[in-house]
């Protein structure tokens, strides 16, 4: 499989991460997947309440595209070597295509709610 880093950013003081998944199939074959798909993480912080959850625990908190798919390190990035992170990917049937535009927005859905759920700990919430 190959991964290709599509974009990076930040959003609400979080890194952002956008990376596209080519699975290499034939043509014909598992046409759901030919050409990819997109898959988004954000970062959690070591004090987040989030930081090392279980992905079930975050699923169901946490409202973004297909629910939340990805809880860990985010492997094969080598300037960022403790980019732990929740993510969601696009590879739901039935398929469309996203714009990074639209990757970008999704992010930044997730930022805020973990920016959120952070303040509500905080809050005694």
């Amino acid at each position: 499989m190959k991964e290709r880093i599509v974009y990076t950013g930040t959003a609400y003081g979080r890194r952002t991460l956008i990376k596209l998944l080519d699975p290499e199939v034939p043509a014909g074959l598992a046409p759901s997947i030919a050409g990819g798909w997109h898959c988004g993480y954000v970062e959690c912080f070591p004090d987040d309440w989030y930081y090392n959850a279980h992905e079930e625990e975050a699923e169901l908190d946490f409202d973004v595209y297909g629910g939340v798919t990805w809880e860990g390190m985010i492997p094969s990035i080598p300037e960022n070597n403790n980019f732990y992170a929740l993510g969601f990917d696009t590879e739901h049937f039935p398929g469309r295509s996203w714009t990074i535009l639209e990757l970008k927005s999704e992010c930044r859905k997730l930022a805020r709610q973990l920016w959120v759920a952070d303040g509500k700990r905080f809050r005694g919430n």
